[in-house]
């Protein structure tokens, strides 16, 4: 793997991590609301 491969790499999961953590808190705030109405019975 080249350096500029490396640093592609790097640049990619700096910039998809973030995204993947908020989309995450973004669901679990969606499944506690969701409970608190009593949407979430299936789960």
């Amino acid at each position: 793997m080249t350096f500029i491969g490396f640093k592609k790499l790097l640049l990619d999961a700096e910039i998809s991590l973030p995204k993947f953590s908020k989309l995450i808190k973004v669901s679990e705030k969606n499944l506690q609301s969701y409970k608190k109405k009593g949407r979430c019975q299936t789960l």
